[in-house]
């Protein structure tokens, strides 16, 4: 295993470790179907960067992942997607404006910058600012799909708000504390 593989798995298990511990089972629930479809969505754009040169992957952690880097497409995206959506689902602005930023950071610090230089990804035929524009518009299909989402799932009696959040982790024995819900 090389140095990048290394920090490939650790990516991909420090991302979904972070969901496990520090999210409660409702939330990972309701923003699950929305972390499914960013897979499904990214798989698909990494496909088609392979299949236009519009990047080349040197390093993996799979047979496969010259095609798809499962670190980032089923692990960090995914996952920051998850976040991002637990914390502004509910404000619009405030989503738009968070993944401005957090885009940013992915394309031009992470992709354009560290990739590289750990020998794991580069660009090709693309340049960071057209793959921004994929990413950002990605995240408003991402709220899109959501909200249609909330609408064949919730019957017209059920609502969901910020304050129904347990803040209750999946897996609360490995940090040790219990949740303080008024629900229980």
């Amino acid at each position: 295993m090389t140095h990048s593989q290394l920090i490939l798995w650790t990516m991909f298990i420090s991302s979904w470790l972070t969901v496990l511990l520090f999210m409660d089972r409702a939330s990972l629930k309701r923003y699950m179907p929305v972390t499914l479809f960013t897979c499904f969505v990214m798989s698909n754009i990494f496909i088609i960067a392979f299949h236009y040169h519009w990047w080349s992957i040197q390093q993996s952690i799979v047979p496969w992942g010259y095609v798809i880097n499962v670190s980032f497409a089923y692990g960090l995206f995914p996952v920051t997607v998850l976040w991002i959506y637990y914390f502004t689902s509910h404000r619009f602005w405030q989503y738009v404006g968070v993944n401005l930023v957090i885009d940013w950071i992915y394309v031009y610090l992470i992709f354009d910058r560290v990739l590289p230089w750990l020998k794991i990804a580069k660009f090709r035929l693309m340049q960071p600012w057209q793959y921004y524009l994929i990413v950002f518009g990605l995240s408003l299909l991402i709220y899109l799909y959501d909200a249609w989402q909330k609408q064949i799932m919730l019957s017209p009696h059920q609502t969901v708000s910020k304050d129904s959040r347990m803040h209750k982790p999946v897996f609360p024995i490995f940090i040790g504390f219990k949740s303080k819900s008024p629900i229980e």
